[in-house]
């Protein structure tokens, strides 16, 4: 309680509002669970709004795990009844569906290509202004997704065998990082596999308090990746990752700590693993780099994205400022809690409109689609990318 983590709080830093504060919200937890206090609106929207960024775990000398807390209130409401928005309740049944997830962006593309989509916009206009934080995040042509094979050789004597995991929306809207990866792995003498049978991490579900779903999501992982071949599991995801390193604290199959301690950051992976077999061309062009709050607070591997992008001769490599605070993406915040998502967003959207670099980087598919729809809302015409990528453009094979 001694509110050091206040000035770190997202939610606070904007509003100074104590009940928006960890300190504040780990008081109305007590209360709640004591019974000295009812659930209604105004207290469900305090539980609502904090984004999970968990910055107060990472600057708390008590070692205080607030994610586990915030997280089991939001599961014993769920049992409760209590529900997130409709945006946000259709994105975890089609997440947790592959099925659904590739059926749904086969007819979201086939809308696109055939011109019918801006007529469907104009038709749903009400419906689109109620659910505009979705809307946004649509990109203005969904890629087509590609089949995977099983394994992909190594470029040359292979030094490694890992898996590779690639995700549910990320599979379907950014399979070019996960590409990328492939390329960059097998470059060094890596072979990579891909498990047919991996499902969403679960790390919606988890936070949103949907815990059987999560840990039904968590065995199908476990069991996919359940190959003693596999010396590491890789993600490009770092919201995924951070997930899927805590399988081991979530479940209770046996094999979950064996999981878990296989992870690993694509980027984090590259620079222990072989970096000495990249040549990269040069590149004469500035970049910024949005660190993750999971790639923070949760991998503590903030300097890593920058250290692997230093590579590349002559790129102008800089953090953006204000990478301290969540970007306001936090999974499904952003549909959840449009306004303080947007507000959060601002900051890193002024901060590219006043030096705005050639690039912007970023290691997670969520922080990046929020990121780029606000990019496309406001401008400047900056082009964002997944660090590996960058690094694929500049590959000398």
């Amino acid at each position: 309680m001694c509110g050091m983590c206040s000035p770190h709080c997202p939610t606070y830093v904007m509003n100074h509002n104590e009940a928006e504060s960890p300190r504040g919200r780990i008081s109305l937890m007590q209360a709640l669970l004591k019974g000295n206090l009812q659930m209604d609106e105004s207290l469900q929207q305090h539980i609502d709004s904090c984004l999970t960024c968990r910055a107060c775990e990472a600057m708390c000398p008590s070692g205080v795990k607030f994610g586990k807390l915030i997280d089991g209130v939001r599961a014993q409401q769920r049992e409760q009844g209590h529900q997130g928005s409709w945006g946000k309740e259709q994105l975890l049944a089609t997440c947790a569906s592959n099925k659904k997830l590739r059926s749904g962006a086969k007819l979201l593309r086939f809308v696109q290509l055939s011109g019918t989509y801006k007529l469907l916009q104009k038709g749903a206009e009400r419906f689109i202004a109620e659910h505009a934080s979705i809307n946004a995040l649509v990109p203005t042509q969904l890629p087509p997704r590609k089949k995977w094979n099983t394994s992909y050789p190594a470029k040359g004597d292979e030094l490694g065998h890992i898996a590779l995991f690639t995700g549910c929306i990320a599979d379907i809207s950014d399979q070019q990082t996960l590409q990328d990866a492939v390329t960059l792995l097998n470059h060094i003498g890596i072979r990579v596999s891909i498990p047919r049978q991996q499902a969403c991490c679960g790390a919606l579900h988890h936070h949103a308090g949907d815990l059987p779903r999560s840990q039904q999501l968590a065995k199908e992982n476990i069991d996919a990746f359940n190959d003693k071949r596999y010396e590491h599991i890789i993600h490009c995801a770092t919201g995924c990752g951070a997930h899927l390193m805590e399988y081991g604290e979530i479940s209770s199959r046996n094999q979950a700590h064996n999981f878990s301690i296989k992870i690993d950051e694509i980027s984090h992976f590259l620079l222990a693993h072989g970096t000495e077999r990249l040549q990269l061309k040069a590149l004469n062009k500035s970049v910024a780099v949005h660190i993750p709050c999971t790639q923070r607070n949760t991998l503590k591997q903030s300097d890593t994205p920058l250290e692997l992008l230093k590579l590349i001769p002559q790129l102008q490599v800089e953090p953006l400022a204000g990478n301290n605070l969540c970007c306001g993406a936090a999974g499904s915040h952003m549909l959840d809690q449009p306004t303080m998502a947007q507000q959060l967003r601002q900051a890193k959207l002024s901060e590219l409109q006043q030096n705005t670099p050639d690039l912007l980087v970023s290691s997670n598919i969520g922080c990046a689609m929020h990121l780029a729809a606000g990019l496309r809302e406001q401008g400047p015409d900056i082009e964002v990318i997944h660090p590996i990528s960058l690094l694929v453009r500049q590959l000398i094979i």
